[in-house]
């Protein structure tokens, strides 16, 4: 038994479809292998919203919403077995995604300014996938202006010459409170992703995330998404230790977003017993 709960689709920022990324699985691991897989794309409920069998893969409706805390932003996923999409959480969810298409326009015409050709904006993304257009798609359109072979390497560039990619903006983020609540009414059950990206940037990450999670545990989150390629193997015990301190859930997977991106695969390390735990926490027993 092996679980991936984090992975993304072209659907928001990742390279490859659903489809194509299930069956790619199927053809890696063992048919005695059971796995469970989650494909949390951002601020969107574009993915089948029921639980779906292929072969010995499960996979586990998901979304990743980006919230933030008076002085912090962060990313929380979601999971729910039967999605209930109640008639205000797609309006919702499209206030985030265009305050993003705002912000990549901002981004687009920054590129525009300092010289470089990548086309008309409403080419940025393949043609028949939804905005907004994300960051990955303006570093795709840079890699060959800049030389580069991949994204990654285009989005070290801009950070060390003058964050390009980054404009000033006003936070059209919605409280961790109020994503919480809008995933809980719509049946989710919630984790804090990837904690680790804050706990590593600041240097008081420990005390930042002590009162992040004691803040979000006020707030009704159910879990934390311990297990991540992202983490040190210490941040991964404290993490661990602290869920089980504030009887959180726990949950793991690899932020995969394809080739020529920081996880390029689904990454499967999430123990045994938390796969159970997590399955039992969404009301079901595992198969």
């Amino acid at each position: 038994m092996r679980a991936d709960l984090h992975i993304h689709t072209e659907l928001s920022d990742g390279k490859d479809s659903a489809t194509k990324i299930v069956r790619a699985l199927r053809k890696k691991v063992s048919s005695r292998d059971k796995l469970y897989v989650s494909f949390t794309d951002h601020n969107s409920l574009a993915h089948e919203l029921s639980i779906w069998d292929y072969q010995n893969i499960t996979v586990i409706p998901g979304i990743e919403v980006s919230a933030q805390t008076k002085r912090h932003s962060l990313h929380l996923t979601a999971y729910s077995l039967e999605p209930k999409v109640s008639p205000d959480i797609e309006p919702w969810l499209r206030q985030i995604r265009d305050g993003y298409q705002k912000r990549a326009k901002k981004i687009y015409k920054k590129i525009i300014g300092f010289g470089f050709n990548i086309g008309p904006f409403s080419k940025i993304r393949k043609a028949g996938l939804a905005p907004p257009v994300y960051t990955y798609d303006l570093a795709y359109k840079l890699k060959k202006p800049l030389g580069f072979s991949s994204e990654e390497q285009v989005l070290l560039w801009s950070k060390e010459n003058g964050d390009l990619l980054k404009v000033r903006e006003r936070n059209f983020l919605p409280s961790s409170k109020s994503a919480i609540y809008m995933l809980h009414k719509a049946g989710f059950k919630v984790f804090w992703a990837h904690p680790g990206t804050r706990f590593l940037k600041e240097k008081s990450g420990e005390k930042i995330f002590k009162t992040l999670v004691s803040r979000l545990k006020k707030e009704g989150i159910d879990g934390i998404e311990v297990f991540s390629p992202i983490h040190s193997q210490a941040q991964i015990r404290f993490f661990e230790e602290y869920s089980q301190k504030l009887n959180l859930a726990i949950s793991g997977g690899s932020d995969c977003h394809g080739p020529d991106r920081r996880e390029e695969s689904p990454v499967f390390i999430l123990p045994k017993k938390y796969i159970l735990k997590f399955i039992n926490l969404l009301g079901s027993d595992p198969v």
